[in-house]
């Protein structure tokens, strides 16, 4: 069954879902949605022809008014670039915010400073007629589905000040409205942002290798399983693959999070977007790049956005049931105490009723959460953490104890020198010395952890000269006129430099 994406202008936030489901409601081609708030997307599954993406658009702009725009039909017939999405959403947020703002601001000077009551509120009317022209319409496709959401409340609210001859207070709940859904609205957009930036470490571009060991570089979205590629020291892999020919350490923090590099050789697999180290490695292509590791690690937290976890549907089936209370008690706060009480006022109850009406909205209940859980998500992918889903957010918020079997989960990536052995006993200093100055010349973590150690005990580290890198083993240089080796145990030792005595400590 085909599945359409939609890009929806203004689309950020669980109570725009309900417009849209309402719009759709009774097309039978539909048969399931997904709400994509980070995006500003809706995923429809249907049935049907090429068309019905085209016809589901235009019924959703038409009823929700909300313009929306075929991104993915399903078919490949059709695909349309939506980035110009920010700066329209930047606009139809901010613009108005910016101009009930000014309203406000103007409104109140001419007050505080003794001018015509007719003055301000002309002042104040820009703000109400922007709320009215955004609000009120959405209120009313509330009203007509039976449900009282948050554009319901706050135009009672608004309409009620009015009334009351508030045109201040009017004001500015529709001012601090608008300011609190163009924040939400932001908040969102970075979450976009972040997550799209995680595909940003995967290279667009890679050195394919043809029969005759030449290159040609080629997009990295065409290459083909099978198919072998070059990735030079200090580039990134573009491919998920298995090394066939050389060696190297890759730095694969960006997958694993651990931050020491690790040994790549002959038949061992890596990952798209991880940073080969000082050798060059010939990679074969197991799984094209939009099967990726990576590429499915994000597609794992877009899917996380769409979804909602099990606190939302919970503040959800609340909200169904608290919202109507809600207003049933400003109802009865307006109605009341007028008729029970002797000599109360009706207008000062209508206006606590308005009070009411305001403080106890769910709207901060309702949309905090979902806000919440892909801000979490996106500040995460942001520091190069990926977590699938917002359960498991709340499944992390229920532990009381962590245990890691990794270093570089719980570091800075910055090793550092702990202790120092000499086999001449007495020696430590001159062993800190020498691995300082082949470690200082190299780009490895551990020989600039052992060169920081020296400068930190104000050792007088010697010039090296002559430095050669092993990739993943270690690396030599020549000092004085003598030859030295940094490296791992296994590169001493198949170099001969690890005797018996050695070998035992």
């Amino acid at each position: 069954m085909p599945r359409c994406t939609l890009s929806v202008h203004t689309l950020d936030c669980p109570s725009e879902a309900g417009p849209i489901r309402a719009a759709l409601d009774g097309e039978a081609a539909v048969k399931g949605l997904e709400f994509d708030y980070g995006r500003g997307q809706v995923v429809v599954e249907y049935e049907g022809e090429a068309d019905v993406p085209a016809a589901l658009a235009s019924r959703i702009s038409t009823r929700a008014g909300m313009t929306t725009l075929v991104v993915d039909d399903g078919c490949g017939t059709c695909s349309i670039d939506d980035s110009g999405r920010d700066r329209l959403t930047w606009l139809s947020r901010w613009g108005p915010v910016v101009l009930g703002g000014v309203g406000v601001l103007i409104g109140h000077l001419i007050a505080w400073g003794g001018g015509p009551a007719w003055a301000s509120r002309v002042a104040f009317v820009v703000p109400l007629a922007i709320a009215a022209i955004l609000m009120v319409p959405r209120a009313i496709a509330s009203l007509r589905r039976g449900r009282l959401d948050i554009h319901v409340l706050m135009s009672l609210a608004i309409v009620g000040a009015v009334a009351l001859g508030q045109w201040d207070e009017g004001a500015a709940v529709a001012f601090l409205f608008g300011l609190s859904e163009a924040l939400e609205s932001m908040s969102l957009d970075r979450a976009r942002r972040a997550v799209q930036a995680l595909l940003a470490v995967t290279p667009e571009t890679a050195d394919l290798l043809n029969d005759d060991g030449t290159t040609r570089r080629v997009p990295a979205a065409e290459l083909r399983i099978g198919e072998r590629v070059l990735v030079r020291p200090g580039e990134r892999v573009p491919v998920d693959g298995r090394v066939r020919a050389g060696r190297s350490s890759v730095d694969q923090r960006s997958i694993t999070g651990e931050s020491v590099p690790v040994l790549r050789e002959p038949g061992e697999p890596v990952f798209s977007g991880t940073v080969n180290g000082d050798g060059a490695l010939e990679v074969e292509v197991e799984h094209p790049l939009g099967d990726s590791l990576i590429t499915r690690l994000v597609e794992r937290v877009r899917a996380a956005q769409r979804g909602r976890t099990p606190i939302e549907r919970t503040v959800e089936r609340f909200a169904a049931v608290y919202t109507p209370l809600v207003v049933a008690l400003a109802v009865g706060v307006i109605v009341l105490p007028p008729l029970l009480i002797s000599g109360a006022s009706p207008r000062w109850w209508f206006y606590q009723g308005l009070v009411v009406l305001i403080i106890a909205c769910p709207c901060a209940l309702v949309i905090a959460t979902p806000v919440a859980v892909v801000g979490a998500l996106a500040s995460a992918s942001r520091r190069g953490i990926l977590i699938k889903g917002g359960q498991y957010l709340e499944a992390i918020g229920r532990l009381r104890v962590l245990a890691f079997d990794k270093t570089g989960t719980l570091t800075r990536g910055e090793p550092d020198v702990v202790e120092v052995v000499s086999v001449d006993d007495g020696r430590e200093q001159d062993v800190v010395r020498i691995a300082a100055a082949v470690g200082d010349r190299g780009g490895h973590v551990v020989g600039q952890a052992i060169a920081r150690h020296a400068r930190r005990l104000a050792l007088e580290v010697p010039r090296a000269d002559d430095y050669q890198a092993v990739p993943g083993l270690g690396a030599s240089a020549r000092i004085d006129a003598a030859e030295y080796h940094i490296g791992s145990h296994r590169y001493l030792d198949e170099r001969g430099l690890c005797g018996p005595g050695f070998h035992d400590t």
